[in-house]
């Protein structure tokens, strides 16, 4: 079961965000930066999914508590591109929308480089 993150109580209620909806976001602004092949899974999310504990998010993990975030991203990114030019811009992309969607705060994005496609190189 997904952990809540308490984000604010208003006069008609409180208002929940699940961590599985932050992780959705930080997957889909990571796979939409140039330079990023994939998100990949670790081999303990990959075992979960097959014993049939959890439906993982590939790639990410959030930590979040007293409404701060802290982010982890698995990357396998295209060959070519600067390594660090694409993790900056992943950690500037995910840490703005989370933010603006959640009002949380994001204290860090960390990236892991789990390697290098070489299949689709790109022309740079």
């Amino acid at each position: 079961m997904s952990s809540n993150v308490f984000v604010e109580e208003k006069e008609y209620g409180t208002i929940r965000i699940s961590d599985e909806v932050i992780k959705t976001i930080a997957r889909r602004v990571a796979d939409n930066v140039e330079g990023v092949y994939s998100l990949t899974g670790s081999l303990s999310e990959g075992m979960n999914e097959k014993i049939g504990r959890k439906k993982m998010i590939k790639g990410v993990k959030a930590k979040i508590e007293d409404n701060k975030t802290i982010i982890s991203l698995n990357i396998k990114i295209n060959h070519g591109h600067k390594i660090p030019k694409v993790s900056y811009e992943i950690q500037e992309r995910v840490k703005s929308s989370i933010e603006n969607m959640t009002n949380l705060t994001v204290d860090s994005v960390d990236i892991y480089i789990q390697g290098i496609n070489f299949n689709e190189a790109s022309e740079l």
